[in-house]
């Protein structure tokens, strides 16, 4: 009768060792990837002048690491996608037009960002800062 104590005391010392171990190798995939660009400054044009400066601060959410070095070896190209859709939406704007929208701009940027480096690369764009700025007269 002892052995049968004595082997089942082991199995659950084992299994209780296991599950320590387990619970020490657990490796958070979910870590997250971010790329701070540089400061984008967008000048609104009409009427052959400026009208106003609408500047961002933008940083990327990526899916892994290699997408993060994907962006830092193609940044020029992501920040020429980003200045194109930029121009695109605050050019056609109607004037007079105060306030940005931020949910429209992520969306076009996210294509934009998907047409330069590739599909499933950023998995969000953040804006941590947009404002306008009048002109110097």
């Amino acid at each position: 009768m002892s052995y049968r104590a004595l082997s089942i005391a082991v199995v659950i010392l084992l299994a209780i060792t296991d599950i320590g171990w387990a619970a020490e190798e657990k490796v958070d995939t979910d870590v997250p990837f971010f790329f701070e660009m540089e400061r984008l400054t967008i000048p609104v044009i009409r009427g052959k002048r400026v009208e106003q400066y609408v500047l961002f601060k933008i940083t990327l959410e990526l899916v892994d690491a290699e997408s993060k070095t994907l962006v830092e070896k193609y940044a020029p190209r992501l920040k020429d996608a980003f200045y194109r859709a930029l121009h695109d939406y605050l050019g056609f704007q109607r004037p007079g037009t105060r306030g940005i929208n931020i949910r429209v701009i992520k969306a076009r940027l996210m294509r934009a960002g998907a047409r330069a480096i590739g599909k499933k690369k950023i998995k969000a764009v953040l804006i941590q800062r947009a404002f306008e700025r009048s002109p110097k007269q």
